[in-house]
C-alpha cells in the first residue's frame, strides 16, 4: 500500500515549481493517501490473531510494509514539501532522521513481541508509526492549507512569508 504514494511522489514537482497562481497542489491527494495503509494495517494484524495465523514472518512482513507506508512516504512528503529550499543534504538529512527513528520503533516492538519483553501488541509502549506518520501528514496539509489561503488572499500578499 505503501508503494501507492511513494510512486506519486516521483512524479510531483516540489513547492517550487508549483508557485503558478491558481495551480492546485496535487500533493494533498498523496498526503490523504495515507488511510488506505493505516486502515489496512488495522486490520492485518487483528484478522491474523482472529485465524490463529500470527507468525514471526508475517509480524516482521508487517513491520516492512509499516516502515514503507508510514516511514518512507511521509518522508517523501515532508521533503518536497517543507524541506525543498533547504539545502538538499539537510532535507535528506531531517527526512531520513524521521525514517530512522521509525525503523528503530519497529526494531523496538519486534524485539519486544519476539522475547515476550511484556510490550507486545497489548501492551503498547511508544508512538506507533501510523500515528506519526498521519501527525506528519497533517501537519503538511495544514501547510498547504496556509500556503493556499495566502496565495489566494490579496490583502495578505504584501505580508505573506512565502513567494508569490
Amino acid at each position: 500500500m505503501g508503494f501507492w504514494p511513494c510512486s506519486k511522489f516521483s512524479r510531483a514537482p516540489s513547492c517550487a515549481k508549483r508557485r503558478a497562481p491558481g495551480g492546485p497542489i496535487p500533493i494533498t491527494s498523496v498526503s490523504t493517501a495515507f488511510s488506505l495503509p493505516a486502515s489496512s494495517d488495522l486490520l492485518d494484524g487483528r484478522l491474523a490473531r482472529l485465524g490463529g495465523k500470527e507468525s514471526p514472518f508475517g509480524r516482521e512482513f508487517d513491520s516492512l510494509a509499516d516502515i514503507v507506508s508510514f516511514g518512507v512516504a511521509p518522508a517523501l512528503l515532508v521533503f518536497k514539501i517543507v524541506l525543498y529550499e533547504i539545502p538538499h543534504q539537510i532535507g535528506w538529512l531531517i527526512a531520513g532522521f524521521y525514517l530512522l527513528c521509525g525503523a528503530l520503533r519497529l526494531a523496538r516492538f519486534n524485539i519486544a513481541a519476539t522475547y515476550n519483553l511484556g510490550t507486545g501488541t497489548r501492551n503498547f509502549t511508544g508512538f506507533p508509526i501510523p500515528a506519526a506518520a498521519g501527525l506528519i501528514s497533517s501537519i503538511t496539509l495544514l501547510i498547504i492549507s496556509n500556503y493556499e489561503t495566502r496565495r489566494n488572499s490579496p490583502r495578505d500578499m504584501a505580508a505573506s512569508p512565502w513567494p508569490h
